[in-house]
């Protein structure tokens, strides 16, 4: 039996083609692993057949694993952190008029936001915080295309980062997860 070794990236129907193919070619079984399934093709077997079998394979392992107390204890865990960081984010969000004139608190409150808010079962209200910023006398994209040296002084780069922020949230989205090295790195600037 030969040995085929899927590369990274590859999908499950590639693999079982290229598998397929070497046991015709060779007129041997190959056998290969994806993600932890061991899959055999023989010369004549269809490809199709072969993503039939790993799926209902993956299928049963799922659900085996579904039913088993590990994921009812993950599954009761995730719901608790989602329903924590959802208190804080939109606690954030709500006090966001308290501290948006103070920069440095302001940051503090945006790396939570965006520490927090960075899952998809985290609901805020984007756009309103996104007007409250606004409002405040941020804009999108705010101190963009400066040269390097301007990005040294504490406020300039203060606004950059909550400009850059408010794009994301006006779109809907919450801000990406780098605004949380970013905010890291200038909480630590004099």
């Amino acid at each position: 039996m030969k040995t085929y070794k899927p590369l990274a990236g590859e999908s499950i129907q590639r693999a079982c083609k290229i598998a397929t193919a070497m046991a015709k070619t060779g007129q041997e079984d190959v056998e290969f692993t994806f993600n932890g399934i061991r899959v055999v093709a023989a010369a004549n077997y269809a490809e199709e057949d072969l993503v039939a079998c790993w799926e209902r394979e993956l299928n049963e392992r799922r659900e085996t694993y579904e039913a088993s107390p590990e994921y009812r204890a993950e599954q009761k865990k995730r719901e608790q952190d989602i329903a924590d960081k959802n208190f804080v984010v939109n606690q954030t969000v709500n006090n966001i008029g308290r501290v948006i004139q103070n920069q440095e608190e302001l940051m503090i409150a945006l790396r939570r936001i965006v520490d927090f808010g960075d899952d998809i079962d985290i609901a805020y209200d984007k756009k309103s915080l996104a007007a409250q910023l606004k409002t405040a006398g941020y804009e999108t994209h705010m101190k963009t295309g400066q040269p390097k040296e301007f990005y040294n002084d504490k406020k300039n780069m203060g606004d950059y980062i909550v400009g850059q922020i408010l794009d994301f949230l006006d779109r809907g989205m919450s801000p990406h997860p780098c605004a949380v090295s970013a905010i890291d790195k200038w909480l630590k600037m004099k």
